[in-house]
């Protein structure tokens, strides 16, 4: 048997709002892809989730943009 890494666990709606200083609304509007910029989220049934490297990544394309 081999031994994987444990990925980090997934961030909820709330966490990634308080991370970015956002409403849980804004992250429910830019994560169905209809809005941008559209953060990387990962659909489970109804319930979305997000990996913290994506919203690290998702930060930084951000600040790139910037003039």
């Amino acid at each position: 048997m081999t031994s994987q890494p444990i990925p980090d666990p997934l961030l909820t709606v709330d966490e990634v709002a308080r991370l970015l200083g956002v409403s849980a609304a804004w992250v429910y509007q830019h994560s169905d892809g209809s809005r941008r910029p559209s953060l990387p989220a990962v659909k489970l049934g109804r319930v979305l989730r997000f990996r913290l490297e994506s919203i690290e990544k998702f930060i930084l394309e951000l600040e790139r943009t910037l003039p």
